[in-house]
């Protein structure tokens, strides 16, 4: 028999008494290396890799070389950090991507810009608005600002404000938009900061000072959820019914949510 085919049969245990029985036709030398060569096989494992999950015999494994023990040490020394590792890195993403999904669901309300005055003076109010609680879907969103005043008689200031889904542009227009202030046909004072999309009215005060509330229904749908909307308020004031001057006021920045 030659040296070749005892590699070649060597490469799998179950060849092993084929490899006895054709080293009895030649020679007990022939059978004492096929046994060491099945043995050290057998130790190591067919990847290289010493096994540790039975993949040899008790005895083979009782007569591991110290070389082949070692390696099989370093081998499960380091398999039990990389398993510790990723499980530490799996459970820090999966953490990760619960406090953000949270984060994504919570209703949120900011404000940005200036707020002008009232009739672009300095001695009347700003115009502001100020949300009284957070956009949840199924909830009523409040929002207050100066009541409006009037008869318009003679004079008056009639508030409003616009809820839009843009602070980038409106109608081809990019924002913020500052116009020249106190130019003609109306003088305006403050920057438009969002879209007009939808405009509410500021009900009438009885009192100078007087707020008004607007209510928006925000419906109980999961697919509102991360919507984000920009409201400002802005007034206009008539002198003798003609519009005098309009007045815009700080930006607002909600977000839906639970």
């Amino acid at each position: 028999m030659k040296v070749a085919d005892v590699l070649l049969l060597g490469r799998d245990r179950r060849q092993l008494p084929k490899l006895m029985r054709m080293a009895k036709r030649t020679n007990s030398t022939s059978t004492a290396r096929i046994r060491l060569l099945h043995r050290r096989r057998s130790a190591v494992g067919s990847n290289g890799i010493p096994s540790s999950h039975g993949d040899a015999p008790r005895s083979v494994k009782a007569g591991l070389r110290p070389r082949d023990r070692r390696h099989k040490q370093d081998y499960v020394r380091t398999m039990t950090h990389l398993t510790r590792t990723y499980r530490t890195i799996s459970i820090a993403a999966f953490g990760a991507m619960i406090a953000t999904h949270a984060v994504g669901q919570n209703a949120t309300y900011s404000y940005f810009g200036t707020a002008a005055k009232v009739a672009c003076s300095p001695v009347q109010q700003a115009v502001q608005h100020t949300a009284l609680n957070l956009p949840r879907i199924g909830t009523t969103f409040m929002v207050q600002l100066p009541a409006s005043n009037g008869p318009c008689s003679y004079l008056c200031n009639l508030m409003f404000l616009t809820t839009g889904f843009s602070n980038t542009s409106f109608q081809g227009v990019a924002l913020p938009y500052t116009p020249l202030p106190f130019t003609t046909p109306v003088p305006t004072c403050g920057s438009l900061l969002v879209s007009l999309d939808h405009i509410d009215f500021a009900p009438t005060g009885t009192t100078g000072g007087a707020m008004a509330q607007i209510a928006l229904q925000i419906p109980n749908a999961t697919n509102l959820i991360g919507l984000n909307f920009y409201q400002q308020a802005f007034s206009m004031t008539y002198v003798l019914g003609s519009v005098n001057s309009i007045a815009l006021g700080r930006g607002g920045h909600g977000m839906i949510g639970l």
